[in-house]
């Protein structure tokens, strides 16, 4: 098993138990084998783990510890990214739950204790998308030049922009898929292969094309855990919806400020967070 790595084991009958743990501790020490007290740590740093995930995933006391956990990583990358770990320190802790004293102990190796609490951490006080993908986000009003829209994404390779009207409305998402469906429309419409584009401002799209089918948005706020939107993103594709941009406001409505975006682009990097 992989927990083997954060514990280490000796076996000992009563009563030379005591003498063979004094020599196992007069051995260890100082060669990274940690002591019995880190275990009482580990357990209740796994306890508060469990905790966590049944108050977030609408638990109670009888609810089974995988079964809470299978949900978990279904809204959260970091959990699902680190589940076989889960897995195994939930054995190393049962080790020490349920063990038979008088027949062996166990020592953990403080790198279990340590990852415990980096798995609560995730959930406790976890990396928020404004941290990671608050920025200046260009948009386009109403009432702008459609060429100089789309020279201004191509000079700058954005891929979406958010479009608003003049009362500081969201028309939609004008994107380069946007641009593709608006010309294989007009070469469906056009008799002479002679593709004209008629319009000048961007209020003059149709807004078909700035809420098509293949440029799929939401809202999300800034205080959102940075773990929880692969599995939106995610959830999407499992229901057959395309998602290409979550934009980023205070409280993730629509008619307030735009203080961020996130891609599909950017989802590997919150692997690596």
């Amino acid at each position: 098993m992989k927990y083997e790595g954060y514990i280490f084991k000796i076996k000992a009958r009563q009563p030379e138990f005591d003498k063979a743990f004094k020599s196992y501790k007069e051995r260890t020490e100082g060669h990274g084998i940690v002591l019995p007290q880190i275990a009482k740590k580990f357990n209740q740093s796994f306890q508060e783990f469990e905790s966590l995930l049944k108050n977030k995933t609408g638990g109670n006391d009888s609810t089974d510890f995988r079964s809470s956990l299978s949900k978990m990583a279904n809204i959260n990358s970091y959990i699902k990214d680190n589940f076989g770990l889960i897995e195994d320190l939930y054995a190393l802790r049962n080790v020490f739950s349920h063990r038979m004293r008088g027949e062996y102990v166990a020592d953990i190796k403080e790198i279990a204790l340590t990852e415990i609490n980096k798995i609560i951490n995730s959930i406790k006080i976890p990396r928020i998308v404004i941290q990671e993908f608050g920025k200046e986000v260009y948009t386009a009003d109403e009432d702008q030049l459609i060429r100089c829209v789309v020279e201004k994404m191509k000079q700058k390779t954005y891929t979406h922009t958010p479009v608003y009207s003049k009362e500081g409305k969201c028309l939609g998402v004008f994107a380069y898929s946007s641009l593709f469906e608006w010309l294989a429309d007009k070469l469906n419409n056009e008799t002479n292969m002679e593709i004209i584009f008629d319009k000048i401002y961007m209020r003059d799209i149709n807004k078909k094309y700035l809420n098509s089918p293949s440029v799929n948005f939401d809202w999300v706020s800034e205080t959102k855990s940075i773990y929880e939107i692969i599995p939106q993103f995610e959830y999407a594709v499992n229901s057959s919806k395309r998602l290409d941009c979550l934009l980023i406001t205070k409280n993730g409505k629509c008619n307030e400020k735009i203080s961020g975006i996130i891609t599909s682009y950017d989802l590997p990097s919150i692997k690596n967070k």
